[in-house]
């Protein structure tokens, strides 16, 4: 068997582990790094290795992993699809948009990201209380 990052398993004590180091990461980011514009992307990959990971343990596909990334992209996108362009932009931080009185775009902006949060964390409980094979599978043995 070859020596892969993406072929492993993690049982539920490490995902949960993995998940609290890559929160407490992330909220060292923003405190000593608060110039970093997207702390969601310099973490991005760490959270995928993690998930796949824990996918293998449950006997799925790592490709799943990518199910709420699209998730969270159309959640995003589906502004864009109504002609919701100011929502994108008030996304992006234009503060033109945000000051705009006639719509609230601040707010719509606020409820499409935490939708997204929402995604995420959801795969991420999911993740965590699902339970692993008892037994070896094809992603290898069982974690200790």
């Amino acid at each position: 068997m070859k020596f892969s990052i993406f072929a492993r398993r993690s049982a539920r004590k490490e995902y949960w582990l993995s998940v609290a180091g890559l929160i407490l990461l992330s909220c060292l980011l923003a405190i000593f790094l608060p110039e970093v514009t997207s702390l969601s992307n310099a973490l991005l990959f760490p959270w995928i290795m993690v998930w796949m990971w824990r996918l293998h343990d449950i006997g799925k596909s790592g490709w799943y992993a990518a199910l709420p990334l699209i998730a969270s992209a159309l959640v995003v996108l589906a502004p864009l699809a109504f002609g919701g362009k100011k929502i994108l932009f008030a996304l992006a931080g234009d503060q033109a948009v945000l000051n705009d009185p006639s719509a609230p775009y601040e707010l719509y902006a606020f409820m499409l990201l935490g939708l997204v949060l929402l995604i995420q964390m959801g795969f991420t409980a999911w993740l965590g209380w699902k339970p692993g094979d008892p037994a070896p599978n094809k992603f290898g043995p069982i974690p200790v």
